[in-house]
């Protein structure tokens, strides 16, 4: 995807770090929110085809419910969720890591 954006697009060398994180961002949320609208919402793969996404062509969708569907992406996705529902301080800071906000804050309460 990375590669198709560099060579469609001509992208300052400034702003491709901020595009390319906007992008990641909007991709992720997008298939979050299909599995949530489209797989989720429906008990049977036969409802999940008559609600389908009518910006998502019939033949990947099908693929996609297979896939959603599998062995290997449900055990995947319910270790991802115990290890999740176990966190006690979920990291709620975005991209940046606790040690730099701890940082942050040490030089904030030294220089007061």
């Amino acid at each position: 995807m990375w590669k198709y954006i560099k060579e469609k697009y001509d992208i300052p060398d400034e702003a491709k770090q901020w595009v390319f994180e906007l992008v990641c961002s909007a991709w992720r949320k997008y298939k979050s929110q299909l599995k949530t609208n489209h797989f989720k919402a429906y008990e049977n793969d036969e409802l999940r085809m008559e609600n389908r996404p009518v910006d998502v062509p019939e033949s990947h969708f099908k693929d996609l419910l297979k896939y959603w569907n599998s062995d290997p992406h449900k055990k995947m996705s319910k270790t991802n969720t115990e290890n999740r529902n176990r966190l006690k301080c979920p990291h709620t800071a975005g991209r940046t890591p606790f040690s730099l906000i701890r940082e942050a804050e040490m030089e904030r309460i030294q220089s007061t």
